[in-house]
């Protein structure tokens, strides 16, 4: 069982990591994209990538607070 919340945790910093760099992406398209027809709408996708990144960086605590659990 600790295997497997420690693959996952695993999986989930690395999905964060790749949330991370696609935000800067986006942030750095909006930017470029000011007064753009599409400017609201690449807004709202950075908005969204970064409450997931929040979500997911809650779910990592969270498992890594089991992860520690099973330790005991």
């Amino acid at each position: 069982m600790k295997r497997e919340v420690a693959s996952v945790k695993a999986e989930a910093r690395v999905k964060d990591g790749e949330i991370s760099k696609e935000i800067g992406n986006q942030q750095q398209a909006v930017n470029e994209g000011r007064g753009a027809a599409n400017y609201g709408k690449l807004q709202n996708e950075v908005h969204t990538l970064q409450q997931t990144k929040g979500t997911l960086g809650k779910q990592v605590n969270r498992l890594a607070g089991l992860e520690n659990q099973l330790d005991v």
